[in-house]
C-alpha cells in the first residue's frame, strides 16, 4: 500500500509556511503567513518515553513510534494507539500543530467555527490551523471536528502543508481511480511523486488510490513520517541544511583535510580571534536521532597552534563539549531525538597571530543507529617533487629551475635574500602520506652575486626540528629527512653571513617519498 520513505530533503517542515485544508468545504487556499520569529524558541524536546501497547505487530510500528517519540501522538489514555481507527479532523489539527513544533499561538477568545467551542480539547490546535490558512472549514461555518478525513484530503493538506511546492501533475494518471481534472488530482500526484504513497497495486499495471476512503491512524503516521524524514533514513549532511540565521563564520566546505585525512560534506569555521565564540543554529524539526561529526582543525590552517572548543546544544541543553588541537581529531555522536533547534558553538582557544580554521568533518544528522562517519578512501600517493604541492605558508619562496655547482635541478624551491640575519619560512601539508624528504642544498650559480653568502637551513616536522645545516656557494649538499607520519613540513632559511650582494638559496629537486 505504501512504499518506504524517499522524501526529498528539499521538503522542509516549517510551521506557518504551510497551507493545508481539512476535509469538507475546501475553499481556495489562502495566502499563508510566514513562520513566527519565535518558532525556534517555542519548539520543545520530547523524550522517547511513550510506549504503545497495540502496535508491536503493525507494519508501520516504526513510523508510529517515531511520532510517539516526538510527542506528535500521545496515544489514548489506556496506552493504545488504535492504528486501524480513522483519523478525525480535530486530531489531525493536533497532529499538524505538534509536527510544526507547537509554535507560539494565542487562540482567539471567539471561535471561528460554530461547532468548536473554546472548551474543545483541541481548540488551540484547530484555531491555529485556521489562523494559518490550513483550513477554512465548511461553507456553513462548521469545522466538523469528529468527522473522518479521506485519503484525497490527506493529499491536499500535506501538499499545502509543504508550502504548495511547484509540481506539474502528469497528463495521464498514475491511479486508475483518479482522473485529470478531478479535485485534488495535482495534490495526489505530488504525494505519489514524493514517495509518500504508492497507493494499492491491483495488478501488474493497475494501481488505485481509493481517494474517498478514510485514512487510518497507522497510515497517517506513515504519511507524516515519510514526509518529515529524509529519504530511506539516509543521513542528512549539515551542508544541505539552511541555518536559521545566515553567518559568515560557518561555511559549507565539501572535502576538508583534518589530521591527514579527507572528510567530505564538511563545514569549515572561520573563527579568527581567540576566546570569541561563534554560533550557528538549525531547525531539525525533531526529525533525527543522532548528531555526528569528526571534529578537528584544518590541515591548511596557517597556524599549527590552533586549539578549538566545540559545543553542541539541543533546545538549549548542552549535549557535547570537546577541545581539539591541530593534528588531532575528536568524534562526536550525541542523541538528538525530539530536538527542534540544534546550536553549534565554536571557540578558538589559542592560535597565535596566524589564522586557523576549525572543521566539523562529515557533519550529519541520522535516523536510528548508524556508525560514525569515516574519512574518504584515497589512493596512496606516489613519490613527487615538493614543488608540486601548494604551500600552506609561503614567504616569497618560488618553484622553478636552478643550478648548483654546475648541475641543473628543474624542480627546485628557491629563496632570494640580501639582508644578513633575515629569516624566511615556508610550510607544506604532508597529510601523513610520506616517509622521506630528500634533495640537494646550495646557492644558485647564475643568480648569486655574493659568493660569500652563507645560510642556515632547518627542516621541522610538526614543530620538531629534524635537520639543520649550513649552506655556502659551491657544490650541492645532499639531505634526507625522516618525515614518517608527519602532517606539516616547515622549511626555515636564515642568511647568516656574506656581503651586501644578492644571493639565492636553492633546495634542488626536493622529493617526497611515501
Amino acid at each position: 500500500m505504501y512504499q518506504q520513505c524517499r522524501t526529498s530533503m528539499a521538503v522542509k517542515v516549517a510551521a506557518g509556511a504551510v497551507a493545508v485544508t481539512m476535509l469538507g468545504g475546501f475553499a481556495p487556499a489562502q495566502a499563508v503567513p510566514q513562520p513566527p520569529a519565535a518558532l525556534s524558541q517555542s519548539m520543545v524536546s520530547v523524550a522517547s518515553a511513550v510506549q504503545l501497547s497495540d502496535v508491536a505487530n503493525n507494519q508501520y510500528r516504526t513510523q508510529i513510534q517515531w511520532l510517539a517519540d516526538r510527542g506528535i501522538t500521545t496515544g489514548w489514555p489506556d496506552g493504545t494507539f488504535r492504528p486501524l481507527s480513522p483519523v478525525n479532523r480535530d486530531a489531525m489539527a493536533a497532529f499538524l500543530y505538534r509536527l510544526a513544533g507547537q509554535p507560539d499561538f494565542q487562540a482567539p477568545a471567539e471561535s471561528p467555527f460554530e461547532d468548536v467551542p473554546t472548551t474543545n480539547q483541541f481548540y488551540k490546535e484547530i484555531t491555529w490551523a485556521h489562523d494559518r490558512g490550513i483550513t477554512t472549514g465548511y461553507e456553513d461555518g462548521t469545522f466538523r471536528p469528529l468527522q473522518s478525513i479521506n485519503r484525497d484530503a490527506i493529499a491536499a493538506f500535506m501538499y499545502r502543508y509543504a508550502g504548495e511546492p511547484e509540481h506539474t501533475a502528469p497528463a495521464e494518471s498514475e491511479f486508475i481511480d483518479i482522473v485529470p481534472g478531478q479535485q485534488f488530482y495535482k495534490e495526489i500526484h505530488w504525494l505519489e511523486s514524493m514517495g509518500i504513497t504508492t497507493g494499492w497495486t491491483e495488478s501488474d499495471t493497475i494501481r488505485t488510490f481509493r481517494p474517498l476512503q478514510p485514512i487510518a491512524r497507522d497510515a497517517m503516521a506513515a504519511f507524516l513520517y515519510r514526509y518529515a524524514v529524509p529519504a530511506d533514513g539516509m543521513p542528512a549532511y549539515l551542508t544541505e541544511l539552511t541555518p536559521l540565521v545566515e553567518t559568515e563564520h560557518f561555511v559549507p566546505w565539501g572535502d576538508a583535510g583534518v589530521d591527514g585525512s579527507t572528510y567530505p560534506n564538511s563545514v569549515m569555521t572561520t573563527v579568527l580571534n581567540d576566546d570569541v565564540p561563534q554560533a550557528v543554529s538549525y531547525d531539525l524539526a525533531a526529525k533525527y536521532d543522532r548528531f555526528q561529526a569528526v571534529l578537528g582543525v584544518s590541515d591548511m590552517s596557517l597556524s599549527t597552534q590552533g586549539t578549538f572548543r566545540y559545543e553542541v546544544f539541543g533546545d538549549g541543553e548542552l549535549l557535547s563539549a570537546q577541545e581539539v588541537a591541530f593534528g588531532a581529531t575528536a568524534p562526536v555522536d550525541v542523541p538528538v531525538t525530539g530536538v527542534r533547534t540544534l546550536e553549534i558553538k565554536v571557540t578558538r582557544l589559542q592560535g597565535g597571530e596566524q589564522s586557523s580554521a576549525g572543521v566539523l568533518g562529515s557533519v550529519r544528522l541520522v535516523i536510528g543507529a548508524q556508525p560514525l562517519p569515516t574519512a574518504a578512501v584515497e589512493e596512496a600517493p606516489s613519490a613527487g617533487y615538493l614543488a608540486e604541492l601548494q604551500a600552506v605558508v609561503d614567504d616569497m619562496f618560488y618553484a622553478g629551475g636552478a643550478t648548483i655547482g654546475g648541475t641543473a635541478y628543474p624542480n627546485s624551491i628557491t629563496r632570494a635574500m640580501t639582508a644578513e640575519n633575515s629569516t624566511s619560512s615556508t610550510e607544506y601539508n604532508l597529510s601523513r602520506d610520506y616517509t622521506t624528504f630528500s634533495g640537494h642544498l646550495g646557492l644558485d650559480d647564475e643568480l648569486t652575486e655574493d659568493s660569500s653568502a652563507e645560510y642556515a637551513v632547518k627542516f621541522f616536522v610538526d614543530g620538531t626540528e629534524k635537520f639543520t645545516t649550513t649552506v655556502t656557494a659551491g657544490a650541492a649538499t645532499d639531505f634526507s629527512v625522516d618525515v614518517q607520519n608527519g602532517l606539516r613540513l616547515k622549511i626555515e632559511v636564515t642568511r647568516t653571513g656574506g656581503g651586501a650582494g644578492d644571493s639565492v638559496l636553492v633546495i634542488g629537486d626536493p622529493r617526497l617519498t611515501p
